[in-house]
């Protein structure tokens, strides 16, 4: 099967790639989504909270999707036989899961709280033009002119769903102060450059190893960062390193926190990293981060059955957004 995207000839391999992109960016939404409920609960006590549980930190569920995703693709590399990659490709996987898992998702996690997951994810859109600008630097792709033009306007898309005052998250029925959702768009922000960073360098590495060992060296990059940043936001609480390394590990250590974080774990990071490996090896950088950038799309039809506000800016700018995405796909 061949045909034309961003004016590049992309055969069987590269267009089932990007289904699979497809594919991994619908499970990364909607366990987004289900990360959220347990985090924050939105019109209410959240299914932790009304459990007498404190929900875990941004951090703390990043290193529990992490740690469960890499100890269950240990054991299929085991059972399969697979080969582990070479020691250049091992630790380009290792950086690319340091920028991507453990900067990426952490920063990506603390948005949700602040800025909302759709906003969040928006913001994830400048992943695609900021991969294309680091893949024409360091990896010599070529990018047509219009579809630098489709990208602006993605990011007016973006644009109209930041302004959106409805979509505005909630604690428990209290808008957030404005001066969070600031910080919750800088994090947002911050996990689009890194996961730009990280899709460009496991770009160029991927295409020599098979997917299994790939994707856990790419998680054992992002457990292994876990706890400096642990100890990092711990001191900018108070905490002590101890305290902070605790209240990191506590999904791991507290059964009813663990079998509640295992569902959207499970769904978010165990079915959706296999196709997320496929889909940045078999397609071109920029191409394999404009569809694992896609999951805004299905947060919004998804989103009100986790009690998420969505107001008209937020709709005609994720469409306007995607349009601009599938203006790029087949420019």
């Amino acid at each position: 099967m061949l045909s034309a995207i961003d004016g590049e000839l992309v055969t069987g391999t590269a267009f089932w790639a990007l289904v699979a992109g497809l594919a991994a960016s619908f499970g990364w939404g909607l366990g987004c989504l289900l990360f959220d409920r347990l985090q924050t609960g939105r019109n209410g006590p959240s299914p932790l909270e009304r459990r007498g549980i404190k929900p875990p930190t941004a951090a703390a569920m990043n290193l529990f999707k992490n740690s469960v995703a890499c100890t269950v693709f240990l054991v299929a590399c085991w059972v399969l036989g697979a080969t582990m990659p070479s020691s250049h490709a091992s630790w380009m996987l290792f950086l690319s899961g340091i920028a991507g898992f453990a900067i990426g998702d952490a920063m990506y996690f603390a948005a949700f709280p602040k800025a909302g997951v759709q906003l969040s994810a928006m913001i994830g859109n400048l992943t695609p033009p900021l991969a294309a600008l680091l893949s024409w630097l360091f990896l010599d792709e070529m990018i047509a002119w219009q579809a630098l033009a489709w990208m602006a306007v993605v990011v007016f898309g973006i644009s109209l769903v930041v302004l959106d005052p409805v979509a505005y998250p909630r604690d428990h029925d209290k808008q957030v102060p404005p001066g969070d959702r600031a910080l919750g768009i800088a994090y947002a922000f911050t996990s689009a450059v890194a996961q730009a960073v990280g899709i460009v360098m496991a770009h160029s590495a991927m295409n020599q190893v098979e997917i299994l060992p790939a994707t856990v060296w790419r998680l054992l990059g992002g457990i292994a960062l876990a706890v400096p940043i642990a100890i990092l936001l711990g001191s900018k609480r108070g905490e002590r390193p101890i305290p902070a390394i605790m209240e990191l590990t506590r999904p791991l250590r507290q059964r009813p926190l663990f079998l509640m974080l295992m569902v959207p774990t499970f769904v978010a990071t165990i079915l959706c990293l296999p196709l997320h490996s496929f889909a940045v090896r078999g397609a071109p950088s920029h191409l394999a981060s404009l569809v694992l950038s896609t999951s805004p799309l299905f947060i919004l039809p998804l989103g009100p059955l986790f009690h998420a506000r969505f107001g008209r800016l937020s709709v005609v700018g994720t469409l306007i957004g995607f349009g601009g995405l599938a203006g790029v796909l087949f420019s």
